[in-house]
């Protein structure tokens, strides 16, 4: 319903074609420690993981230096600056903070991606992508991150390029704000999100699973499909969080395959504005389905 503060958890919640709890793609462990005898060699002690700080659900990203955004790239939104981020961002060593000038405004027209990487922070102090193309499939989406742990992406405006914004095109549904793929520990607050053609959030897909999402703090204006889709993870909280003029649904947990489904996925305390704009019927604020 408009307007409605939306507390839902569910614990656990277990979504899967075939009836029984989906197979994940799990954390690696820290190592393996190899001995053959315990009573003439004492087994050493596993470094501990660090503690998340209060109201984290898991600890931050490790980081040892800040990077900014090179004056050079054109922060005025006039020129197509994607490949020139992209090649900034890979000369950036894991365990930075990348910062953002403050109210820039970056036009892409292709995703940024962030893949294979590990304990980097991208500081948007309100600095805004906006997607220069009007291509509605995955690429087009504004931010891409794949087999990666350890990302924050906060302070961001996300502006899509959809030609109906908060209307479902059907099949036209692809590009969002951010697609998540086989990430651990990914991060995603203090953003806007505006114009998508398919979601503010999309994690999973194809069966490669994502193991802790923590979407806080957003504001979700228009999307053409969902604010938020889970097609493959566990350990998902989204909270605080604000979502309006959506084509289909608020939330949705669908599998896009029979390997996919949602486990420990967790909404509190959102805010549920307008829904269900597009063509068929039975749009409604959460949806359930096994595929």
């Amino acid at each position: 319903m408009p307007g409605t503060l939306l507390s839902l958890a569910l614990l656990p919640l277990i979504v899967a074609a075939s009836g029984t709890a989906a197979p994940g793609w799990s954390v690696p462990p820290p190592g393996v420690v190899s001995w053959t005898d315990p009573t003439s060699a004492p087994t050493p002690t596993p470094t501990p993981t660090p503690p998340p700080a209060p109201g984290r659900p898991f600890p931050a990203p490790v980081t040892s230096r800040t990077v900014t955004v090179p004056s050079s790239i054109d922060a005025t939104g006039s020129s197509d600056v994607a490949p020139a981020l992209a090649s900034f961002l890979r000369s950036v060593p894991d365990g930075s903070i990348v910062k953002f000038p403050t109210n820039a405004v970056y036009r892409i027209d292709a995703a940024l991606g962030i893949g294979g990487r590990n304990d980097l922070v991208l500081q948007g102090n309100g600095t805004t992508l906006r997607m220069g193309s009007t291509g509605w499939q995955d690429e087009y989406s504004n931010i891409r991150v794949w087999d990666s742990s350890d990302i924050a992406i906060r302070g961001f405006k996300l502006i899509g390029a959809s030609s109906s914004p908060g209307v479902l095109i059907d099949n036209e549904e692809h590009a969002h704000g951010v697609a998540v793929n086989q990430g651990i520990r990914i991060e995603l607050g203090d953003s806007t999100f505006d114009k998508q053609w398919g979601d503010f959030l999309e994690v999973g897909g194809e069966g490669y699973w994502s193991d802790g999402i923590w979407y806080h703090d957003n504001r979700g204006l228009r999307a053409g499909r969902s604010g938020i889709s889970i097609l493959a993870a566990r350990n998902v909280l989204v909270e605080r969080s604000s979502f309006d003029q959506l084509g289909l649904h608020a939330f949705n947990i669908e599998p896009w395959q029979t390997s996919g489904g949602g486990i420990n996925v967790r909404f509190l305390d959102n805010t549920v504005g307008s829904y269900g704009y597009g063509s068929g019927a039975g749009r409604s604020g959460l949806m359930f389905a096994a595929e």
